[in-house]
């Protein structure tokens, strides 16, 4: 289940997936050729996809089970952390994964 937010200057979806598995490898299987490299946000790999002066989805493996991503849609770069949507994405990825418990 995704949720989202929208506000005058940008929307923001964040869409954990405990279900599908795979981790990193799916990822990179779900969207292969649509990202350029592997990245780390936060000490976790990810991908960048969809990524233009407007917008960005990140997709990061948590754990070989669990995977969150981050879409960002910029309307209006009217703050200096909207210049770079796939930036604004790491950010927001990194927010949430503070609050993510650590595995027992």
């Amino acid at each position: 289940m995704a949720c989202s937010w929208e506000g005058d200057n940008l929307g923001i979806e964040l869409s954990p997936d405990s279900t599908n598995g795979g981790g990193i490898e799916r990822i990179k299987n779900n969207f292969a050729g649509e990202y350029d490299e592997v990245v780390n946000v936060a000490g976790y790999p990810a991908i960048h996809i969809d990524a233009t002066d407007m917008t960005c989805t990140l997709s990061a493996a948590v754990s070989e089970e669990h995977v969150i991503g981050v879409g960002v849609a910029i309307y209006n770069k009217v703050e200096p952390q909207h210049q770079d949507p796939c930036a604004f994405a790491d950010r927001v990825f990194t927010e949430v994964v503070k609050n993510i418990p650590p595995e027992s």
